[in-house]
């Protein structure tokens, strides 16, 4: 029997292969141990050969470029990764012998998305994921985990766009990836539901009130019917169309799901869970906006004896809350009790941040108008005063929050008892 002929090409595609690394030697385990900057080297000597002998076009040669493409990503050396990954791609394009639906052109067009992505080039990086999602769902099925990693990577790109990206084009773009989830998982399906809780933050963000409520209200009318109110992913979603109702000046609306989602959440969460909290503050807003200062004020007191248990006085979100109740007990006229509280917040607020802090010079001057309040004039022109003379050697006379305290003071000096 006659052995057979070895051709030139198949004679040096032999040598070359002969002369290099076995498969499993350093340029795999360098990336598995991290070591990209030597698997960069030796990657870059392999793919020399193959490109001076076999050609840039020849399959071998193609492959170790894109791996050489995937070493640079994972050193960031985007722009590198991007040119050889185009190269590659155009090739494979062109040829018949590859074509769009090959596996290591899906590859390669994957990888080259995350790049552009890495660049904050989302729109290309969008187009491409769309066309690798289009081929995985042909040749794999929409079903399949392939085609579903696809669908999650463009839907993370199209939340980065949405936030470094125009948001007229991001909401585009949004919605025609929840289009696609629906159409590739349907409506029920919990990534379909995050798509549109994206798409309706995004909305909001526009001012697109209508917009996002129409979607905030499906969402919760349909996880009430299917899960039931009591569960965290509705109760989410119950809070999401609290704010809805309150983007739109709907704060009867949302004061009645509110009061049943404070319920709810204390119920399955607990009162000390964030997001109870995070709801007893925005139900603290709603009464505020609708003049019940009394519900105000007993959600406050609730709050703030909570947030000092779970995350002590000194800390910010309990300062912050103690402020906001003392401002509460003046406008149901206790007012001895924001004098009283007034006065800790002060102190604990001149501990924490120092006397010449923002917050610090709020509280000081709304604990001079609980003094003025109860007549306390001398009082209350010594602190109208200091915060009068910082903010004026901060942010100088003509500023806004100058101006006004100009006038607290200059109020409480035309006061009878002041003279």
């Amino acid at each position: 029997m006659k052995r057979p002929l070895i051709s030139v090409e198949n004679f040096w595609r032999a040598k070359i292969r002969s002369s290099s690394p076995p498969k499993r030697l350093s340029r795999t385990t360098y990336i598995a141990l991290g070591r990209y900057q030597d698997a960069l080297v030796l990657r870059e000597r392999i793919l020399e050969p193959y490109r001076r002998i076999l050609g840039n076009e020849d399959p071998t040669t193609l492959r170790l470029t894109g791996n050489l493409a995937f070493t640079y990503d994972n050193l960031r050396l985007y722009e590198e990764a991007v040119k050889l990954y185009n190269d590659v791609l155009a090739i494979r394009k062109r040829h018949m012998s590859f074509g769009a639906e090959d596996p290591e052109t899906v590859v390669i067009m994957n990888n080259l998305a995350w790049t552009y992505s890495m660049q904050h080039q989302y729109q290309e990086s969008l187009a491409l994921y769309r066309e690798v999602l289009s081929t995985r769902r042909r040749v794999l099925g929409d079903e399949d985990p392939a085609t579903l990693k696809v669908l999650l990577a463009l839907s993370n790109t199209a939340l980065n766009y949405a936030a470094y990206g125009p948001l007229q084009d991001a909401v585009l773009f949004q919605e025609q990836l929840l289009d696609l989830h629906q159409e590739v998982l349907g409506d029920e399906h919990p990534e379909t539901l995050t798509a549109m809780d994206r798409l309706s933050t995004t909305y909001e963000s526009l001012g697109r009130y209508e917009d996002a409520l129409a979607i905030t209200k499906w969402a919760f009318d349909f996880l009430s019917q299917r899960l039931g109110k009591d569960v965290p992913v509705t109760l989410i979603a119950s809070r999401n169309l609290v704010i809805s109702y309150m983007n739109l000046d709907r704060f009867e609306d949302a004061v009645v799901l509110g009061e049943e989602l404070v319920k709810l959440s204390r119920q399955v969460l607990g009162d000390e869970d964030p997001d109870t909290l995070y709801v007893m503050d925005t139900m603290t807003a709603i009464y505020w906006k609708l003049n019940r200062y009394p519900e105000a004020v007993k959600v406050n007191e609730e709050r703030f004896i909570i947030s000092k248990r779970t995350r002590g006085e000194r800390d910010p979100k309990t300062l912050s809350i103690m402020s906001h109740l003392a401002l509460s007990y003046r406008q149901v006229s206790r007012l001895q009790d924001a004098v009283t509280l007034g006065e800790q917040s002060l102190e604990l607020h001149k501990r924490v941040y120092g006397i010449e802090h923002l917050d610090t010079l709020t509280t000081m001057s709304n604990l001079g108008s609980a003094y003025s309040s109860l007549h306390r004039y001398q009082d209350a022109i010594q602190l109208h005063g200091e915060v009068f003379d910082f903010r004026k050697r901060v942010l100088g006379n003509e500023h806004p929050d100058t101006l006004k305290a100009m006038a607290n003071l200059a109020t409480n000096y035309g006061s009878p008892q002041s003279i």
